[in-house]
């Protein structure tokens, strides 16, 4: 967002302290420090030795592997639960004229 007198006026007075987050800079700063910590994590997964219950928990990368398998199956409910618990889009009655 450009610093201009306009531009600064059209923000509301409180989320004025939040416009670094829209600057270049912090996104990069993001985008890196989360690069450096899933490298770090990934190192830490060939390091660590794990006292695994089941023999597949001792496979490298089966934790990271389990948990997208589960946050993608929690994503593709959403689907079938949208068909079951929708509503239409006149639900609520009247019509597109009453707008």
């Amino acid at each position: 967002m450009s610093e201009n007198r306009e531009d600064i006026n059209a923000v509301h007075p409180f989320a004025r302290r939040f416009l670094f987050l829209e600057t270049k800079g912090f996104k990069t700063f993001v985008f890196f420090a989360l690069l450096i910590g899933s490298l770090a994590l990934i190192a830490a997964d060939l390091i660590i030795h794990r006292h695994a219950y089941f023999t597949f928990e001792g496979w490298r990368g089966f934790h990271a592997f389990y948990g997208f398998l589960a946050f993608t199956f929690a994503v593709l409910c959403g689907w079938p639960l949208r068909r079951l618990l929708g509503r239409s889009e006149n639900y609520y009655g009247g019509s597109d004229d009453d707008a």
